[in-house]
């Protein structure tokens, strides 16, 4: 399963998203950096079209070291017709989220627009730009309901 997930959200990823993924991890395949994603997030959930095309899969990780959990989001080439309903949905899985385990975390290229109005609407905070091999990314903070 996590496999074709991967194969499936790869051989489909927006522009933005691969960009922003090579920026991170330089020489890697699409495929491999999509299923560790997948593989390593204690949760994971994705997006399709009623007629099963992948719109896209995101999920959570509990931090190695620290307080938190990191939070990734990759989307195909479908995600500008289905933005609406999917940040709906997810808004309210990445609050529970948010919620239950803490604060949310990771980076985001700042080219990535789409990503980064959706983690907006989502409740992030940004960091000053910071460079990943070049490209301008983000650090941000999504809060939960204090405990």
């Amino acid at each position: 399963m996590q496999w074709d997930m991967a194969y499936r959200l790869a051989d489909h990823l927006r522009e933005a998203d691969l960009r922003e993924m090579h920026a991170v991890s330089p020489g890697e395949s699409e495929v491999s950096e999509c299923w560790e994603s997948i593989a390593s997030s204690e949760e994971c959930w994705y997006a399709e079209t009623e007629d099963g095309e992948l719109i896209t899969v995101w999920g959570r990780l509990r931090r190695p070291v620290g307080k938190g959990n990191i939070i990734w989001c990759l989307g195909t080439d479908k995600v500008e017709a289905y933005k609406i309903p999917f940040a709906r949905r997810s808004r309210r899985i990445v609050r529970e989220w948010a919620d239950k385990y803490g604060p949310l975390m990771n980076a985001v290229a700042v080219k990535n627009t789409l990503a980064h109005d959706w983690l907006a609407w989502c409740g992030a905070s940004f960091s000053n730009p910071f460079d990943v091999n070049g490209e301008p990314f983000q650090s941000f903070v999504i809060q939960g309901k204090k405990r």
